[in-house]
């Protein structure tokens, strides 16, 4: 088996190869547009129409008829053999009719039904992923039935957001997660009944994360003082925009996504910060978008580093209104006092004016100079 990080290297040649027999294939006569190509290549041509989706080794190639889909997976197994060196899986390589069968993919269930006059995309979360889902999620409960802690709070919580952030495009996602929810009723009541108490979400901030991202209009599990379950059962489904083909797959700068990161953040831990801290700086990262608050880039997890407006030493606390997230090298700026680091940074971050002034102040209410790029 392949890496994903190898498949993505050696498979990219996969890639292109299918492109190259028809979505991109090159014609001598210059057409308007991709889709009047497309159009005069089915009309012209004897080329087999199919399109290519893949993930990591993972792939589907998806055809109009019986006929070209056989031809693909004939020149497909030829190719990676001869090109390639490698085997395809007989047990998991099949052609299959998506008007009679479903298919899965990354943990989705896919299947082509009737509406009007054409077919569409009917969506669901995989038989297997829904047993996987609910049985990790049983597991959760069950650590925290044994310590009822924050931490094992944001680790459930955690998963339930990342299953919902990730199966929320499916088109009968909420069919699918009220069906856990209900074979988890059980589960949640006998292992929590004594650890905690059950009904409405109440004293949420406004910019709480729960808030962010559930309406708080379901009752669920409190745990300690304030910390609340995310509920399984409240998801929507979200329409799956298509998006330009240009688009280079490998580039993560244009697929960053703050309510996936935000997933990586909650599952973290920092021992010496306070349950406040924590839950406070999920909910500042959420309100920013993932976004830097000096730079406005993009904020990986393992990047963020949360700032007290106030410090601690001067009298600041771990309040929502006295933090903000910003990258870890910015942090690092606003206390720099070492001429050398300051520089050091400087010349890392390459700050415009705009972004100098507002770290400068962050860097007053440190009681800390300005700086200045030389």
């Amino acid at each position: 088996m392949l890496s994903p990080l190898l498949s993505n290297v050696v498979l990219n040649d996969l890639d292109k190869w299918v492109a190259d027999q028809w979505d991109t294939f090159n014609t001598e006569h210059k057409y308007a547009g991709n889709d009047v190509k497309i159009r005069e290549l089915r009309r012209k041509t004897k080329l087999k129409e199919g399109y290519i989706v893949r993930y990591a080794d993972d792939f589907k190639v998806m055809t109009r008829d019986h006929k070209t889909a056989w031809k693909w997976f004939h020149a497909i197994k030829g190719y990676l053999k001869d090109r390639l060196k490698l085997d395809i899986s007989p047990e998991k390589s099949k052609v299959i009719n998506l008007r009679k069968q479903s298919s899965e993919f990354l943990g989705f269930k896919i299947k082509a039904v009737p509406k009007g006059k054409k077919y569409v995309a009917n969506s669901n979360v995989s038989d297997k992923k829904k047993i996987q889902i609910k049985e990790t999620l049983k597991e959760r409960i069950k650590r925290i039935q044994k310590q009822p802690t924050p931490e094992n709070v944001r680790i459930y919580n955690a998963t339930v957001l990342g299953v919902h952030q990730f199966f929320k495009y499916a088109t009968h996602v909420v069919h699918d997660f009220k069906d856990i929810e209900y074979r988890l009723l059980r589960t949640l009541k006998s292992r929590l009944s004594k650890v905690a108490k059950y009904g409405f979400p109440n004293n949420l901030k406004s910019k709480s994360t729960y808030l962010r991202f559930y309406s708080g209009k379901r009752k669920t599990h409190k745990i300690g003082d304030n910390d609340y379950l995310f509920p399984i059962g409240e998801i929507r489904t979200t329409s799956n925009f298509n998006f330009t083909q240009s688009l280079n797959p490998y580039d993560m700068s244009d697929h960053f996504s703050w309510d996936i990161e935000i997933i990586k953040l909650m599952k973290s831990q920092i021992p010496s910060r306070s349950v406040e801290y924590m839950d406070n700086r999920l909910s500042v990262y959420s309100m920013q978008k993932g976004l830097c608050a000096i730079t406005k880039k993009p904020l990986k997890a393992e990047d963020v580093h949360c700032h007290h407006k106030l410090p601690i030493y001067l009298g600041g606390t771990n309040e929502f209104n006295n933090l903000v997230v910003i990258h870890k090298d910015v942090h690092r700026l606003i206390h720099a006092t070492n001429t050398d680091t300051i520089q050091k940074y400087l010349r890392v971050l390459m700050l415009n004016f705009t972004e100098l002034k507002k770290l400068n102040q962050l860097r007053s209410l440190c009681k800390l100079e300005k700086v200045v790029a030389v």
